[in-house]
């Protein structure tokens, strides 16, 4: 009998056998050991949760290919705080490299700056030592290169490395037709600033016949070097770059009034840079900086320079730094205008860019330009050998100068330099006040800013000698008349036709005033230990000549401010300037009161007093009674709460009433009607002030003056207060002979700061 065959194994059991492992793997060890089912919920399962619940289960651990496949999906599906980890970290990398990065770059910055410092400083040492000229001769060399102009197929091949050693910036002229060829030249951020530099000579080549250092240098491949126009200055673009920058600046919407005409500035800049008529490079910046502005990157990229933050930067650091050389170096009255030109166009750059600080210091280039030509007109002692023998023609005898029609008369130079004109000074602190408020949109809170847009200078300039004179004797009447006409002040028609309109004089008196109540101010507060008493006795003096001088050569018509009107009411400017006007006449006078010696009648400068606080007081009690005055329509109170020149001015007017009351009653107590007229105009205004709702510094003003008018001796000169005591006693030979001297009048007292801090 045949064996049975064997039975084949069953492929069955080894998955049965897989699939019972992974059950048996699954169930934790405390269900395994009861031998009861586990669904193997973890933390803990069901069966362990009734029987303990507080007990977490425990597992065997998985089959290693298990754990392959979870640590698979692991790293490919990373949980959200993994992601954010990792975000975070890669952000804190990049901030720490970029942190390093900048430090970096302001420690190279800075080293630049040290190493052009030390360039400049080395340069003007060594030119200082040899004595060599910045005008280089032509060489034979120079004369056979290539000059590119403005052609527009020029070509400008990339520099070699053999030329970036060189010490200068230089600046290529760019074509628009090789844009991958454009050179940007080191501007802005990389250049240290004007203000730093300013004391510092440039290393550029100043002169205006220089050419280009790189033209200079004996270099082998001489005719390829990228070559700008020859004998123009390194800091400036071309030229026809230039007059696009002119030419949108003086096309721009609401350009301000400029001396600078634009047709003949731009065929000037056709000429060479030695000629005498070339303008100053510190207004070609000036206007650059402004014109720049006005024109798109697309359109400049392709023929400019550009930089991150502009080339009006560039432009306006370099015409600051030309204006302090130029202040230092120039004395030729028409360069000097245009530097002032200058100055007054950088006020309206540094407006726009809101800059106020470059604001003032601009004005204060303007205003130093303004001493120097009323200082330095006839002390032109360093020209050129070919104009010694113009300037000693002009220089004998008297010289008239007028830079514009400005309303006083012809002003009369004297011929010896120490001499200073005050006038002559006084028209340029006009002019330079009339810029600025072009600029900036108005001088002070008084004036209206529509008239501040108002242009008080004409465009032309003269200059009047009596070479001139004499050749304008053989003039027919017609022109002797037209003449008259257009330079005396007496004329009806003088104002109306070189003014742009009525109120052109009126704009100019109001600026005037204005201008003269911050010199006052300047010159009023100032307390140096090293100037004496009779120093500043003497600045109040002269200043005081030069107030009374401006209020003697304004028209008739324009004395009143009362009688000239805009279109039937009061202007409130105009009211303004005069107050300002006699305030500070009564300011420095009061000072310069002394009736030691004779009586108050005979005292110039109290009399001058006496006049500005009559007029002032005379306009308010006019406010009071008259109240259809237009702008006028509110009552006193809410008047000088709004206008602080006005609260100033009625304040001085009233104190100076006071003054006078103490005054009279020491020297002329018999003069009863003068002493109730005085005291009835005080009280006047004083108790219709009182009845405002409103009222300036909340009424502390109405009782200091009412204390004064009960006791106003306090105002009386030292002098009178403290007589000198008997020379023969015996206090009197221990003290100094000076302690008991003669005392000004001074305004020491508490209505004067109180009045003055209000002012500001």
């Amino acid at each position: 009998m045949d064996a049975p065959p064997a039975r084949r194994k069953s492929s069955i059991k080894p998955s049965r056998q897989t699939s019972s492992v992974l059950h048996r793997n699954k169930a934790c060890l405390s269900c395994r050991a009861r031998k009861t089912k586990c669904d193997a919920v973890k933390p803990i399962c069901s069966s362990c949760k009734r029987l303990n619940p507080h007990t977490e289960c425990k597992y065997d651990q998985p089959p290693k290919w298990l754990q392959a496949v979870v640590s698979l999906k692991s790293t490919h599906q990373p949980t959200h705080n993994t992601q954010i980890t990792q975000t975070h970290t890669q952000t804190q990398t990049q901030t720490h490299r970029i942190k390093e990065l900048e430090l970096k770059l302001e420690s190279l910055q800075s080293r630049l700056t040290d190493l052009r410092t030390a360039v400049a400083i080395q340069h003007a040492t060594t030119k200082s030592n040899t004595g060599c000229p910045d005008t280089l001769p032509h060489s034979r060399e120079d004369l056979q290169r290539p000059t590119i102009l403005d052609h527009p197929h020029s070509f400008f091949p990339p520099q070699t490395h053999q030329y970036k050693n060189t010490i200068f910036n230089y600046h290529p002229e760019i074509n628009s037709y090789n844009n991958h060829l454009i050179t940007h030249p080191v501007l802005g951020v990389e250049s240290p600033s004007p203000s730093v530099t300013s004391s510092i000579p440039d290393p550029a080549p100043s002169s205006p016949h220089h050419h280009h250092p790189l033209a200079t240098q004996n270099l082998g491949d001489s005719s390829h070097l990228p070559l700008s126009e020859p004998n123009w200055y390194s800091h400036l673009p071309s030229r026809k770059v230039c007059k696009l920058l002119i030419k949108a600046f003086f096309n721009r919407p609401l350009a301000p009034f400029t001396l600078v005409e634009p047709v003949g500035l731009q065929s000037r800049l056709d000429l060479p840079i030695h000629d005498p008529r070339f303008p100053q490079p510190a207004l070609i910046h000036a206007i650059c900086a402004t014109g720049s502005q006005y024109i798109s990157r697309e359109t400049l990229s392709p023929i400019y320079w550009c930089t991150p933050q502009g080339p009006h930067v560039h432009h306006a650091q370099w015409a600051e730094r030309l204006l302090n050389a130029g202040i230092t170096q120039l004395r030729d009255p028409r360069k000097l205008l245009e530097l002032a030109e200058a100055a007054v166009l950088c006020c309206q750059y540094y407006t726009v860019v809101g800059k106020p600080l470059m604001i003032w210091k601009s004005l204060g280039c303007c205003i130093r330009l303004a001493t120097l030509v009323g200082l330095h007109l006839n002390m032109n002692k360093n020209s050129p050998a070919s104009l010694l023998q113009h300037t000693s023609d002009n220089m004998n005898g008297l010289e008239k100068v007028s830079f514009w029609p400005d309303g006083v008369e012809l002003l009369d130079r004297p011929s010896d330099p120490h001499l200073q004109h005050y006038r002559t000074i006084l028209w340029w602190y006009v002019f330079c006040c009339d810029k600025m408020c072009a600029a900036a949109g108005g001088f002070a809170s008084t004036v209206d800013e529509k008239d501040s847009l108002i242009p008080i200078s004409s465009s032309r300039l003269y200059r009047v000698h009596k070479q001139h004179e004499r050749r304008a004797g053989g003039n027919t009447k017609e022109e002797q008349q037209e003449d008259w006409e257009f330079f005396s002040p007496g004329s009806p028609s003088f104002f109306f036709k070189h003014r742009t309109g009525d109120l052109g004089s009126l704009q100019l008196l109001i600026k005037t005033a204005i201008l003269l109540g911050k010199v006052n101010t300047t010159v009023y507060r100032r307390s140096h230990p090293a100037k004496t008493a009779q120093e500043i006795q003497q600045e109040h003096e002269s200043l005081s000549h030069l107030i009374w001088g401006l209020y003697h050569s304004i028209p008739a018509c324009y004395k009143d401010p009362f009688k000239l009107t805009r279109y039937g009411q009061l202007d409130a400017c105009l009211l303004s300037a005069h107050t300002f006007i006699h305030t500070s006449l009564i300011q420095l006078n009061e000072d310069l009161v002394c009736l030691d010696h004779h009586a108050p009648s005979e005292d110039g400068h109290l009399q001058i007093c006496k006049l500005s606080g009559q007029l002032m007081m005379d306009w308010f009690l006019q406010l009071i009674q008259q109240k259809t005055l237009g702008l006028i329509s509110v009552d006193l109170g809410q008047l000088l709460c709004g206008n602080p020149t006005l609260n100033f001015g009625l304040s001085v007017a009233m104190r100076t009433h006071c003054r006078l009351v103490a005054i009279n009653r020491v020297y002329t107590p018999s003069a009863r009607l003068e002493l109730d007229a005085l005291t009835f105009q005080i009280e006047h205004i004083l108790s219709h002030l009182s009845k405002s709702p409103k009222m300036p510094l909340e009424g502390r003003i109405i009782e200091l003056i009412s204390g004064l008018l009960q006791a106003p001796y306090s105002l009386l000169p030292r002098s009178l207060l403290f007589p000198p005591l008997d020379p023969a006693s015996s206090f009197a030979s221990q003290q100094a002979p000076d302690q008991y001297g003669h005392e000004s009048m001074k305004s020491n007292f508490a209505l004067a700061r109180l009045l003055t801090c209000s002012s500001l």
